[in-house]
């Protein structure tokens, strides 16, 4: 979401005076950028609840979309800032809902490694099995996010590990004939989920797998 206005900038610096002055000298609060983004979106991607709350109590327009569809909380989710997702499902949004290529706030969340919002989207009733306008659902996503994730962790301890696993979840029956080293990476990805240090929210269980 680049070609920022200052509109734009204040609200994601949490700059309440920048904002007050704006406004007063006649900027339209709900001004989009090129690619339909306004404040409030861009905002929830990067500010707490408080410059929403600001925004919303000056008559911007929450529920605005992006030329591609996304809503608030699909920006929430990619800039995983887990303080605006939970103000904007108090707010009545839709956990589940679609931009226009069919992706979901979660599966935005996944392409996007939020590692805070995912387990909480999960925890509160998002569906993995939605599938976009390409046929993709979060699930098919899951296995490279914690991928993603397990190179990070290893990384931090000083290993360079280049992780092998192929794992991919799909609509077919399970394939009786797995392999020993698939099954030790399946459990491999449950000892991930079952590490607070890694997924601290996730109540010490893979709801994915």
């Amino acid at each position: 979401m680049n070609e920022l206005m200052a509109l734009h900038l204040a609200a994601q610096n949490e700059n309440f005076e920048t904002i007050e002055f704006l406004l007063s000298h006649g900027l339209d609060i709900n001004v989009k950028n090129s690619k339909g983004v306004n404040a409030f979106i861009n905002a929830a991607k990067y500010a707490g609840k408080n410059v929403l709350e600001f925004l919303i109590s000056h008559g911007i327009d929450a529920k605005a979309r992006t030329n591609n569809g996304d809503c608030a909380l699909h920006s929430a989710a990619e800039g995983d800032n887990l303080e605006a997702c939970k103000y904007l499902l108090s707010q009545g949004f839709d956990i589940n809902t679609l931009n226009e290529e069919g992706n979901t706030p979660l599966y935005v969340a996944y392409k996007a490694d939020a590692v805070e919002v995912i387990p909480y989207f999960v925890e509160n009733g998002a569906n993995t099995d939605i599938k976009n306008s390409e046929g993709l659902a979060c699930v098919h996503l899951a296995t490279a996010h914690l991928t993603r994730l397990m190179n990070k962790f290893f990384q931090k301890d000083g290993c360079n590990l280049q992780a092998k696993l192929t794992l991919e979840k799909q609509d077919t029956e399970p394939n009786d004939a797995e392999t020993e080293e698939n099954k030790g990476s399946k459990s491999f990805i449950q000892s991930l989920f079952n590490r607070d240090e890694t997924y601290p929210s996730i109540n010490r269980k893979c709801k994915l797998c």
